[in-house]
């Protein structure tokens, strides 16, 4: 028994004199200490080290980390291989794109981690990241995205990537985009000054998790389109965009919005030739045109949602069967009027040639999470 801990202890003290080489003449990191055995080292002062991340893709095999010491690399890169590339600090730590005919990372390849990164374009014309076709279970998060055309793009048939906790800041055109991609989470993303919408969902993009992002001063904010149904929208912060916070049209149908918090944009939300979708516990405040509004949609259901301060609350065109009900208006006359007679009243959403109504409008609005 003595002789195996006394083997015990010389193997751990090989490996922390080992970790303690790899550091060399720069600081030891928490990270370090959990990366262990299959690492490969790109900067720093260690012997044997990388001076190029893609050179240590080429180096490294199928489950290995590659960790990048802080500093600035200008090289695009192309990823066919399961690793995880981790930064040492996201704000110092740079991949910098050294042209705009293709993208600053490439993965071709299932299973790869980017994390810890701030990812720029060489110029506004290029893509930071593209997940090509049939890639699966990728994780994209804690990285910073500038001076980019497109943040990330998954093009067809990706599926279950993750991209969280990330930063975009004035990508020229959309932040995460969605192209036939299925079951993907995009949650805790903040995403600001975009020239088109920060999140984007197209071409039967389906059962996709999009929760708990941060969405300012952007064109536009969640934009569903061609047939792209059966996605959550859950527990958004979407405020002063130029068009719709959230736009669902094409057939996309089937959809869950709930728990929003949509204030002072031009529409909050519009549906457009779109059904059976849940528009449940939203808060539609300060929007300087409709705080919903339909076209061309039928079979939604749109209960226990806060209107207020909106220019017109809610108004459809060539829409019929919609549910209204339980949700909470400031300019319902049962607030002017207490009397249990005025509190009666539905409230009228006006429409072409018909009216909607919501025959239990609420005395006080919803407390929103």
């Amino acid at each position: 028994m003595k002789s195996k801990i006394i083997i015990s202890i010389a193997i751990v003290t090989i490996l922390g004199l080992s970790l303690i080489g790899q550091a060399g003449a720069t600081h030891f990191t928490s990270n370090q200490i959990l990366i262990g055995r299959g690492t490969l080292y790109v900067g720093g002062a260690g012997p044997g080290n990388h001076s190029t991340i893609s050179e240590a893709i080429a180096n490294a095999t199928q489950g290995d980390i590659i960790f990048v010491y802080n500093g600035t690399y200008a090289e695009n890169l192309n990823i066919g291989k399961k690793i995880t590339i981790m930064g040492d600090d996201k704000d110092i730590t740079i991949i910098q794109g050294v042209t705009g005919d293709e993208q600053v990372i490439n993965i071709v390849s299932s299973f790869v981690t980017i994390e810890g990164f701030t990812i720029r374009g060489a110029t506004l014309d290029q893509d930071a990241i593209h997940v090509f076709s049939l890639m699966e279970d990728n994780v994209i998060t804690d990285n910073i995205f500038e001076s980019c055309a497109y943040g990330i793009w998954l093009q067809i048939t990706s599926k279950r990537v993750t991209v969280n906790y990330n930063v975009f800041d004035g990508c020229e055109f959309t932040a995460i985009r969605l192209v036939e991609s299925d079951r993907n989470t995009i949650a805790h993303n903040e995403i600001m000054d975009c020239g088109e919408y920060a999140i984007s969902l197209e071409s039967a993009s389906i059962q996709n998790n999009i929760s708990y992002n941060t969405l300012i001063d952007n064109y536009g904010g969640i934009h569903l389109s061609g047939a792209s149904g059966q996605n959550d929208i859950l527990y958004n912060r979407i405020s002063n965009c130029a068009l719709e916070a959230i736009l669902i049209e094409g057939l996309s149908n089937s959809n869950i919005v709930q728990y929003n918090n949509i204030t002072d944009n031009y529409v909050g939300l519009a549906l457009g030739s779109s059904s059976q979708n849940i528009i449940e516990s939203n808060n539609f405040q300060g929007s300087t045109m409709e705080g919903l509004l339909l076209t061309s949609s039928s079979n939604n259901i749109v209960n226990t949602n806060n209107f207020i301060d909106n220019n017109r609350h809610a108004a459809f065109r060539f829409s019929s069967r919609n549910s209204w009900d339980a949700n909470y208006w400031d300019n319902w006359v049962g607030i002017k009027f207490t009397a249990p007679l005025f509190q009666l009243f539905p409230k009228a959403i006006g429409g072409i040639l018909r009216i909607n109504l919501d025959r239990n409008p609420q005395l006080t609005p919803y407390s929103m999470p």
